[in-house]
Order: structure tokens, then C-alpha cells, then sequence
């Protein structure tokens, strides 16, 4: 009488357990795709702020010299030729995904990230401003959204 061992006869993996650790690695692998575009967006956010905030340093610093802010109302930011001197960066100062000269929200009044660049709008004294943009997560105290920033800070 032959005496076999079964066990050596099935080597590897059954499809059920080969499918279960498929199962598995697509989950982990979606998690982790949304978790790097929350950063994304975050960081988009971040720099937008950042950016910003260069801004109205400029402006100030332009204020100061002339009495006056510069550029002219609806212009995007990186087209403001009066705040060059002020800052290095403005001929590629843009919103991070955002087309250039465009505004901050679509025909319905929606805050659309992709169609913010920077809209600066002045009063008609020239001693108020106010910039347009959005927030796709929001970023430090601001939330997701529309909001402004003028003379007297975020908004």
C-alpha cells in the first residue's frame, strides 16, 4: 500500500484567497488616493494664502509710497504692473489651478476654485481693495469657499 501526501500536492494560493488580497490592495490603494488629494487640495490652499499675503504686502508698501493702492479694478493680480517693484514673484503669481484673468465664481455665483486668479477690485478713491479668491478645504482659521481679501485683512 502507496502512502500519499496530499497536502504536497496543491502548492500556492486558492483564487479565493489570491481575491481576497486583491480586495485588500484596491482598498488600501483608494485610501490612500483620496487621503493625497485632500493634501493636494490643502496645499493649494496653503499657497493661495501665502500668495496672498505677499500680495498685500505689496500693496501696502505701494500705499505707502503713492497714497494710494495700485492696479486697476477687475485686473488679476499678476498683471498689476504698479506692484512689480514690490514683488518678485508678480508675472507668475496666479492661483495655483486657475487659468489666468478669471474670476472666483461661475454664473450661478458658486465658489469654483479652478476659475479664481486674483481679481483686484478698488475703491473709487483708490484707499480701499479687495481680492477675490477661494478655498477648496480652507486653510489656517479660513473655511472652504469664497472669501475676500481687502485693505483690512482676510474676510
Amino acid at each position: 500500500m502507496i502512502i500519499t501526501d496530499k497536502t504536497s500536492k496543491y502548492k500556492g494560493f486558492t483564487l479565493v484567497e489570491l481575491l481576497v488580497v486583491i480586495s485588500i490592495i484596491g482598498l488600501l490603494s483608494t485610501l490612500a488616493a483620496i487621503a493625497f488629494n485632500n493634501a493636494r487640495a490643502k496645499s493649494r490652499d496653503a499657497q493661495r494664502v501665502a500668495n496672498l499675503r505677499a500680495v498685500a504686502n505689496a500693496m501696502e508698501l505701494h500705499y505707502n509710497i503713492n497714497r494710494r493702492y495700485g492696479c486697476t479694478t477687475g485686473q488679476a493680480v499678476s498683471a498689476c504692473n504698479d506692484l512689480a517693484p514690490f514683488l518678485a514673484s508678480l508675472p507668475t503669481l496666479n492661483d495655483p489651478i486657475a487659468p489666468v484673468d478669471q474670476l472666483c465664481q461661475s454664473a450661478s455665483g458658486a465658489c469654483v476654485p479652478e476659475l479664481c486668479n486674483f481679481s483686484v477690485a478698488l475703491g473709487g478713491d483708490y484707499k480701499t481693495y479687495q481680492i477675490a479668491f477661494c478655498l477648496e478645504v480652507g486653510s489656517g482659521n479660513l473655511a472652504a469657499g469664497a472669501h475676500l481679501m481687502t485693505d483690512k485683512g482676510f474676510q
